[in-house]
């Protein structure tokens, strides 16, 4: 009992693995009543202790598809007969492995019935009693212990046929003929070459699909349609990163392009305005030197820019130029007065900036920048 016990655990173990593992299909559970006839020579019904050779017959399966079916079932029952002079008595329990195969689409496509081939096999687990008929004297047990039962191992093969009630439940019939490895089931052992015992199985039933018995708000959907869907939206989620990446830094670069433009017009403007200045009266300020390191009175140091910008620094710039001429003439009129201004070329922006000073730290450049913007408004600090 405890093997037979393991053997269904193990079925129904591997069906939750197969319902974990394909998307398509679902459970089919079946319920059936059977009629068995055992092919003996103890075969009369007409006794007094007679009783019918009932089998319940319960299943559970999985539906792959439409046409392929596996599942697991148990038979339990009781076989009776008897001769002109013996009868007996059998109780059983087999559990089986089945497999069926449903070919009426190949027949009709529009037809909502199944018919099935199916085959599988079995240990057919029985204990057997017989007795004499006129004195009911018990004539022998197999097995000889009653505490334990004799297995016969063993295939069957048949027809089924499922007429849909609805759109979960069928009324399910079949014919199958079991073979099993065992001649003692009648307790009679009609010569020493039997080895073998048959039998006919008619049964009736209900099938229940689980497939139309999900929840209302559960939809079934097919795996591969839901991972290609989802791969989609993978490639379409990935494509506009991408897309956001890309926009995002051409227009930081419009915006760094639009404030160079700005800060170029703002220089325009202050060269204009500084066209205006009248220039210092040399008597208090000195006479005034153009170099192209920039602007220096006569006992002032001249500023090398190649030397200034040698090494990086923080700088305030006061205006920026298309041409070094625009740029030389607005540091030599512009209301500054800071020796250090000089003018350096910009090649990768093409322009010519006025460097108002250089600074080691920004909190240095800082302090300036206030003062330096009472002039100059648009004058900004940058790092190069």
């Amino acid at each position: 009992m405890k093997n037979m016990l393991r053997f269904v655990t193990l079925l129904l173990s591997t069906f939750s693995y197969v319902q974990n593992v394909s998307a398509q299909g679902h459970f089919v559970v079946n319920t059936s009543l059977g009629v068995m006839k055992l092919i003996s020579p103890l075969d009369s019904w007409s006794y007094s202790r007679y009783k019918i050779n009932a089998s319940l017959i319960p299943e559970v399966g999985y539906q792959f598809n439409d046409k392929f079916y596996a599942g697991a079932m148990l038979y339990v029952g009781i076989l009776n007969g008897a001769n002109a002079n013996r009868y007996f008595e059998s109780t059983y329990f087999a559990p089986s492995l089945v497999g069926r195969f449903n070919f009426l689409p190949y027949i009709s496509n529009s037809s909502k019935m199944r018919l099935e081939v199916e085959g599988g096999l079995e240990v057919l687990s029985y204990y057997t009693t017989l007795y004499n008929r006129i004195t009911n004297a018990k004539i022998l047990q197999v097995p000889s212990n009653r505490g334990s039962l004799s297995f016969a191992p063993g295939g069957f093969g048949g027809l089924r046929v499922t007429i849909p009630l609805n759109n979960y439940l069928g009324l399910s019939g079949g014919y199958r003929f079991h073979l099993v490895n065992n001649p003692w089931i009648d307790g009679v052992k009609s010569n020493p070459d039997e080895f073998l015992s048959f039998l006919h199985d008619f049964n009736v039933g209900f099938r229940l699909s689980l497939e139309n018995m999900l929840k209302k708000n559960e939809v079934r959907v097919d795996r591969k349609k839901y991972q290609n869907l989802n791969a989609q939206l993978n490639d379409l989620q990935q494509n506009q990163q991408r897309l956001t990446a890309s926009n995002e830094a051409k227009l930081k670069e419009k915006d760094n392009r639009i404030l160079a433009l700005t800060k170029e017009n703002d220089s325009l403007r202050a060269y204009i305005a500084s066209l205006n200045i009248e220039e210092e009266d040399d008597s208090k300020s000195g006479q005034i030197v153009t170099t192209s390191g920039g602007k220096v009175r006569g006992d002032k140091k001249q500023i090398d820019p190649m030397e200034a910008v040698k090494n990086k620094a923080f700088r305030i710039i006061v205006g920026s130029f298309p041409t070094q001429l625009m740029a030389q003439t607005y540091m030599e009129k512009s209301p500054l007065n800071n020796p250090d201004m000089f003018v350096v070329y910009v090649e990768d922006l093409k322009t010519y900036r006025v460097v108002y000073k250089s600074y080691p730290t920004r909190d240095a450049a800082m302090k300036d920048l206030g003062k330096v913007r009472e002039s100059v408004k648009s004058a900004w600090i940058i790092y190069f």
